[in-house]
Order: structure tokens, then sequence, then C-alpha cells
């Protein structure tokens, strides 16, 4: 799809006006702000400061899945993708985040990641168990594998992978399925890996892959040619975020490195219909008017 480059004009601010007017007068997005205050010109962290979406406040499952959608918003509007999150634990706010992997040359920055991380350096422990991650689209494997490892309980959604395929250009499907034809149990999950030159491996005594893919990418470029998997001659099981994070670097795994195999059923999915046209319409915008974007 061709997208805009050059920062939006007055097509994509009428545009851009019609479709928050829409959210407000749906209830999904907050009515005390305009939309020329959130092109590029404002801070999301700031932003939602200044709404007091803060730590530990009152936040209902629906005003999170309200909040969600209005960041996926705010986030084509600054040049990212359409994608947001909220976690919430006993109906209090915790964490948010948006995707970034263009922006932060990191393709492990999806949204529902971005709000885990968060939520780490806020001071919580590394397991969020009974906490519901709200997101405004249905999560990648990537994104799936890595809340279900945080203890999250439930996963909340709007949009589903079929309207992000169908309105937004994404197709995460053919991912899913990818999954469960790799899904195994050959070997003990690996957490750590080293990267050599252009081979990331399995190291007893490296670090976890995020970090590693982070700097290869930052080295490298976005989509990093010539990275590969080395797995040696053993078959191995990753994890579904690591396994998936790989992928999404566009790196070629060989045929005997699986999937360790995941509880798809431990973190509820709940989509709440009634945003779903406002979910659909933040990524027909995005499909005319954001930024063109490798991956989700």
């Amino acid at each position: 799809m061709t997208r805009r480059s050059n920062g939006p004009g007055p097509d994509v601010q009428t545009v851009a006006r019609d479709l928050f007017h829409d959210g407000v007068t749906a209830g999904v997005f907050p009515a005390r702000l305009n939309v020329d205050s959130l092109i590029v010109s404002r801070s999301i962290d700031s932003m939602i400061t200044g709404l007091g979406w803060v730590h530990g406040k009152h936040c209902s499952l629906q005003s999170a899945m309200n909040r969600a959608l209005f960041l996926a918003f705010v986030s084509v509007l600054q040049g990212g993708g359409p994608f947001g999150t909220v976690i919430i634990q006993k109906d209090r706010w915790v964490s948010h985040g948006v995707n970034r992997v263009t922006a932060t040359n990191d393709p492990t920055h999806h949204g529902e990641v971005a709000a885990i991380r968060r939520a780490m350096a806020h001071g919580h422990t590394h397991q969020l168990k009974g906490a519901t991650l709200v997101t405004s689209t249905a999560p990648c494997p990537m994104c799936f594998g890595l809340a279900q490892s945080v203890g999250v309980a439930r996963i909340a959604h709007c949009c589903t992978e079929h309207d992000a395929h169908a309105h937004g250009g994404f197709c995460d499907h053919l991912f899913w399925d990818e999954v469960a034809k790799k899904e195994q149990n050959q070997s003990p999950l690996v957490t750590q890996f080293s990267c050599n030159g252009n081979a990331i491996r399995p190291d007893a005594h490296g670090q976890a892959l995020q970090p590693v893919l982070q700097a290869y990418c930052k080295q490298h470029g976005f989509e990093p040619k010539g990275l590969v998997f080395d797995a040696g001659i053993e078959p191995i099981a990753l994890c579904l975020f690591d396994y998936a994070a790989l992928r999404w670097a566009g790196v070629a795994l060989p045929h005997h490195v699986g999937v360790q195999p995941i509880n798809r059923h431990a973190c509820e999915s709940v989509t709440l219909g009634a945003n779903a046209r406002i979910g659909r319409r933040i990524f027909e915008f995005f499909s005319h008017y954001g930024v063109a974007y490798g991956q989700r």
C-alpha cells in the first residue's frame, strides 16, 4: 500500500477529525481532547498523564478497551502501528503500550510487549498473575506467548485477526498455522542466547533473546540480511515468544527447531464487539494514511 511520508495534509486531518468525532460520539475516545493536539506534537505518555490514567487508579474492562483503541488511533497519528494495549489488575490501571517496531528498530516492540515491559519497569515482578491484558486487536503468537509466560490470566481484544487482515493488511493466521505445525517437545526450554557475527546460538551462559536481537537490529538495520539461527544438530524447541520474535525479525529457522507446547486456553479471549466498528475504522485509516510497516 502506498502511504504518505510527508506528514498529515488537510485531507488526512479531515479524515482523522471525522474518526475522532465518531469515537467520541460512540463513547470510546475521551471527549476533552482534540485531534489536532494528538498529531505528533504531544507524547503519548504526557497525554495519558494529562488524562489521569495513572498507576493504581480504577479502570474497568470496558474503560481499558476504550483506552486501548484510543492508543491505537493516537499511535497511527504519530507514525506508529494501529495497535494499543492496556494492562489492568483487579480493575486497576497497571500499564500501557503501543506498536513502535520501526521507530525503535525493534521487531519485538509490539503494543503488548511494550505494555509488559513498562509494567516491569514500574516495579511489578516478572509475574503479572491474574492480570488482564486488554488489546485493540487479538495478539500475535509472540505477544500471546509473552503474556502467558508472565502470568496474564485473560486477554481481552476488540478487533479479530480477520479484521486486521481485511481492514489493515496484517495477516497473523499464517503465522499461527506455522506455530501449530512446529509445536513439539523435543528438548528443554532454551532461554539464553549469544550472537557471533551473523549467527544467533543457544548458549547456557548467554542472555535472553530480546537484547541479543535488539543489539543486532540496531547495528545492522530493521530487516537484517544474513542473520541465521544456529541450533546445532540436536532437535530443539523454543518458547513461543523466542520463536515468534526470531520469525518477526526475518530469521529462517532450521527444520528441527520447534515450539514448546503452549496452553492456548490459559488466557481467555474476550471480544468486546461493541467497539469493533471504531477498531475497523482505525485499521482503514492506517491503511490509507499510516506509515508503511513491515510487520506488526
